[in-house]
């Protein structure tokens, strides 16, 4: 069954072009965020607005298009999500694990759009690509805050290492939670993963920087 509730009838060739922008990215981020890429193509998204094919890709570059906004919005939503809440603790400790709760939450909540983020190759070079390694650098950035106090000024490059250390493996225990195959690895849950994570490599900074 149809997950997005289409027209009977095809669409008014008097819709704008913008509108119907919206309406392809609202169906697809529906798809996307219920079914996931694997339910998410060309000819099931112009079913679902009721227009050909080649009307929808005459709205867009390409279909890869579609796919790379929605995942730019994902990581963009996640950032307005990190950004709305309260301050973080000042032991580095205790912000890493606000952090690394609050990303699995997001994750969790958002599981196939965030899986897409982490598994879509767009075919070739495309307009967003310089916007994606910005977003993934302000979101990383937040871990280098948290951890800041253990480095000290001139070792800037050493946290931002240390940052996407911590920020890459979150992203390996999330990988595995959407696969459901983190049972493979341990009998545990993300979280407990997480905490381990963070507690641990946490202690091994503080040690090294005594």
């Amino acid at each position: 069954m149809n997950v997005v509730q289409k027209s009977s009838k095809k669409t008014s060739p008097r819709v704008g072009r913008d509108t119907l922008r919206e309406r392809a990215l609202d169906a697809a981020r529906l798809i996307l965020e219920t079914e996931g890429l694997k339910g998410l193509n060309a000819r099931r998204l112009a079913n679902e607005i009721g227009v050909a094919v080649g009307t929808l890709y005459n709205l867009f570059e390409n279909f890869d298009e579609i796919i790379l906004r929605l995942n730019l919005e994902t990581l963009q939503e996640m950032e307005a999500h990190f950004a709305a809440r309260a301050v973080l603790p000042k032991d580095p400790t205790e912000a890493m694990l606000a952090i690394a709760r609050e990303y699995l939450a997001f994750t969790a909540r958002h599981r196939n759009r965030w899986t897409a983020t982490l598994e879509f190759k767009s075919a070739g070079p495309h307009r967003f690509s310089e916007e994606f390694p910005a977003s993934v650098s302000r979101l990383v950035a937040e871990v280098e805050r948290a951890m800041a106090p253990l480095f000290p000024p001139g070792h800037e490059s050493e946290r931002r290492l240390a940052a996407a250390v911590l920020w890459s493996s979150l992203e390996g225990i999330s990988a595995l939670t959407a696969a459901d195959n983190l049972h493979m690895v341990a009998p545990t849950t993300a979280w407990d993963m997480a905490q381990s994570l963070v507690v641990n490599y946490m202690a091994g900074l503080k040690q090294s920087r005594k």
